[in-house]
């Protein structure tokens, strides 16, 4: 299943560069994001793969997640593989619309062999569609609730 969200974000390219494509930017304005183990590489670079620890009511869920390829702004992707046998490819793209306005781009790829899964992304592809709304909705209200130069390094 593939699909595109895009937010229009008051928050400069460089401002969500450093959100998106380093492991320090994604552990401030994801809400669910409880812990992120770097494995091996070099955190946040190409080639890089970490563990992501997502808790939301109580549960615990455990993603290994690859980077594909780290070139911000142009584009960060990133594949995420969960327990579950589904994986899920996010790639980013950033593209400015004034120095503080930036549309992002969230381009989304998800394949499954659990048939469960696989029946729910073709009966229910909203559901799914949703998640990554609400990602991109975490990422919105963080960055504009910030300074423009607060956190570009």
């Amino acid at each position: 299943m593939d699909y595109t969200t895009t937010r229009e974000i008051k928050a400069s390219v460089e401002q969500l560069q450093h959100l998106i494509g380093t492991t320090e930017g994604q552990k401030q304005w994801q809400i669910w994001l409880a812990d992120i183990q770097p494995l091996t590489g070099e955190p946040g670079a190409t080639g890089a793969t970490a563990r992501f620890i997502y808790e939301v009511k109580g549960k615990r869920t455990k993603l290994l997640e690859t980077i594909q390829l780290n070139d911000l702004p142009n584009e960060y992707k990133a594949a995420y593989f969960g327990a579950e046998g589904t994986l899920t490819t996010h790639r980013y793209r950033l593209e400015a619309v004034s120095p503080t306005v930036t549309l992002c781009h969230l381009d989304t790829n998800i394949v499954s062999k659990r048939f469960g899964i696989k029946t729910l992304l073709w009966m229910m592809p909203k559901l799914f569609e949703r998640q990554s709304e609400i990602l991109l909705d975490q990422l919105q209200e963080f960055a504009e609730k910030q300074p423009q130069s607060a956190l570009v390094q």
